[in-house]
């Protein structure tokens, strides 16, 4: 455990949460760079004629896998990255729900979201539940889940 006067509420399950989060994204993110055609197949869209975009958005997801690893490894130092993880799973689905709106991607695209967020039930519940760190002296974002997810900016500890 990292040297502190202060320890995570619930630092044990906070710990499995970031680990599956990790090892998800970094099987995720290999099968996308081994096979980058999946999900235009799956959403019954046309081959893409260059692959190598869709490998290299999971060669990124992997690499948010090593990062989710190390929040698992040192939760106490890790809010910064949840922050930027969650920030991306919000993000994502409402640019995905645009593009299916619009009409340039069909519904079928939504599987894209499914795969990418079958662990951010499990992450939302391990922010709700405790604190993924002290910084004194700097605001923390602290998640709350119910029929709403909202975003709370606490002040300074």
């Amino acid at each position: 455990m990292v040297q502190s006067d202060w320890s995570i509420p619930r630092r044990s399950f906070h710990r499995r949460v970031f680990l599956a989060a990790g090892i998800y994204n970094l099987v995720w993110g290999a099968f996308s760079v081994l096979d980058p055609q999946w999900f235009f197949r799956v959403s019954d869209m046309p081959a893409t004629n260059h692959p190598q975009i869709f490998a290299t958005l999971g060669m990124v997801i992997g690499l948010y896998g090593i990062l989710y690893l190390e929040v698992a490894r040192v939760p106490e130092r890790g809010w910064m990255i949840a922050a930027v993880g969650l920030a991306g799973k919000v993000l994502g689905p409402i640019g995905l729900i645009y593009l299916i709106v619009v009409g340039v991607w069909p519904a079928k695209t939504l599987v894209i979201a499914v795969t990418k967020r079958l662990h951010l039930v499990a992450l939302l519940h391990a922010l709700s539940r405790g604190r993924l760190a002290r910084v004194p002296g700097r605001s923390r974002a602290s998640l709350t889940m119910g029929l709403e997810l909202a975003v709370i900016v606490r002040s300074p500890l």
